[in-house]
């Protein structure tokens, strides 16, 4: 009699047509400013001051948020473990670390996001909202987590 078990997934990481897409919404705030300043220029007598303000502000705004959604969009789980960028100090990303699932020491997931940390206190994060299918997104994260992670998990889950 053959045994059912569920099938792992090789690895889980965000489709490149959805970085792409993130990475355009970095874009918008920043061609919003841009657009903000040449309407303000065309107007006659205007004061230009309000416009570089807003075009420094939005710019800001995108280089702001660049570095948060490189990050989540890197994260790449595999049979071996996690890799993702990581953010330091001021939203800087310094580098890729890949981290073995032997070092995970804990676990949860958190509206519809989870969370790992490592033993050296390295956060991972995977939000699930960032691939087509949520709830599939869980178990595929699931199937690839080894027994004592599951376990944590399902602790929560009580």
């Amino acid at each position: 009699m053959l045994e059912h078990r569920p099938i792992t997934p090789a690895e889980v990481r965000v489709k490149s047509w959805m970085k792409s897409f993130m990475y355009f919404i970095c874009l918008v705030p920043a061609g919003v400013g841009v657009l903000g300043f040449i309407h303000q220029a065309s107007i006659p007598q205007a004061d230009l001051s309000a416009g570089v303000a807003v075009f420094f502000l939005l710019t800001a705004a995108s280089v702001w948020l660049f570095p948060h959604i490189y990050c989540q969009c890197s994260i790449v789980l595999g049979p071996d473990g996690i890799s993702q960028a990581i953010r330091q100090h001021r939203g800087i990303v310094s580098r890729k670390v890949s981290v073995p699932w032997e070092n995970i020491r804990h676990v949860r997931l958190v509206k519809l996001s989870y969370q790992f940390l490592t033993d050296n206190q390295i956060q991972f994060e995977l939000n699930t909202a960032l691939f087509n299918d949520m709830q599939a997104t869980i178990q595929e994260v699931r199937a690839l987590l080894p027994q004592r992670l599951r376990q944590q998990l399902d602790s929560h889950d009580a």
